[in-house]
């Protein structure tokens, strides 16, 4: 299975257990949901290649229509995750959005910057809001750093004030 991005999951992963599940999932949700279904997207450790047995695999999964309150759209893909591989389920932390809650950032998407693997993309909609988001951290001057233990964090935007709001 190939990303949006033209590289091999298995290999951005590291994992092709986990490669084949994320493969089978897909394909289920691409069955299942047709038309319906908009983006599928690996973020977190997996998609940096730094994920550990135990780690969860992160899911940002865009679909046309889903219910408005997110316990309702957590059930909606729990009852397609019962039909894969336990073992897969139980790591498996996705996220559940329409198009129009996507193009809003959400503060996980800073790290979708530097690592993700686009698996499904259909008319390149979720490259286009990442694309989007990078141009507006560019005019800001956004840049990642890291204290002295080693943990990054984000300057939005330098030189702002204490309250100022920041836009993405």
């Amino acid at each position: 299975m190939k990303s949006a991005e033209g590289r091999e999951v298995g290999q951005i992963i590291g994992d092709e257990t986990i490669a084949r599940e994320l493969e089978a999932f897909c394909g289920l949700l691409e069955r299942e949901w047709g038309e319906e279904l908009v983006s599928i997207v690996l973020f977190g450790s997996w998609a940096r290649g730094k994920a550990r047995p135990e780690s969860d695999i992160d899911l940002l999964i865009v679909k046309k229509s889903v219910p408005p309150r997110r316990f309702d759209r957590t059930k909606v893909w729990i009852r397609l995750a019962e039909r894969i591989s336990e073992d897969f389920r139980c790591r498996l932390s996705a996220i559940l959005l329409d198009p129009e809650m996507a193009k809003i950032t959400k503060p996980y998407y800073l790290d979708m910057i530097e690592a993700v693997a686009i698996l499904y993309d259909r008319d390149g909609f979720f490259q286009g809001v990442l694309d989007r988001l990078r141009e507006r951290m560019r005019e800001l001057g956004t840049r990642r750093v890291w204290d002295e233990d080693g943990n990054p964090y984000w300057i939005l935007k330098p030189g702002s004030k204490p309250g100022e709001e920041i836009v993405l």
